[in-house]
């Protein structure tokens, strides 16, 4: 048979044949189009290296106070020193917060961290469709030094046993 009657069927050859070559599955295609379905969904990650694995925590808890005082609206970070997955924590109206690593308040990464600090600033909430284009965050209690908010600069370090830390503080 000659190769163009495969890829076109000639005029001798009935519906049912023609229909039946038309909606055959094409090999060719659908292993690699299997394969890449099989990747995209196997949770695969790529980038931070850090993945979806869970990191082992400990409980870390504390207050971040300036003079005394304790400061609301900012955001306690921890950044490993080995380069791992951190921990973040939002004060509250006592200047308290739990560090989260896996999700909200599970703890912190065991070892040596640096830490950050971060004005965030109240949460802001407005009506669907009523977003200003123009909102501009208040600006915080007190001034932070630049470097408390770089992990590579900031002068801030805790080391995180296994067994927690129940009252960490961070005076500014």
């Amino acid at each position: 048979m000659p190769l163009h009657s495969a890829v076109f069927p000639s005029a001798s050859q009935n519906y049912s044949q023609i229909e039946r070559m038309s909606t055959r599955p094409n090999r060719v295609t659908a292993g690699p189009l299997l394969a890449a379905m099989l990747a995209a969904f196997s949770g695969c990650s790529k980038g931070d290296g850090q993945g979806s694995a869970i990191v082992a925590t400990a409980p870390v808890s504390g207050t971040l106070t300036s003079g005394g005082k304790a400061l609301e609206h900012f955001q306690v970070s921890l950044h490993p020193i080995d380069g791992g997955r951190g921990a973040v924590g939002r004060t509250d109206a006592a200047g308290k917060f739990t560090l989260g690593t896996n999700g909200t308040a599970d703890g912190a990464p065991l070892g040596k961290s640096k830490v950050t600090v971060v004005w965030v600033g109240p949460p802001v909430t407005f009506e669907p469709g009523h977003e200003p284009s123009n909102y501009v965050l208040p600006p915080p209690p007190v001034k932070l030094p630049k470097n408390l908010a770089d992990p590579v600069n900031t002068t801030l370090e805790v080391d995180v046993p296994k067994e927690g830390l129940a009252d960490f503080k961070v005076e500014l």
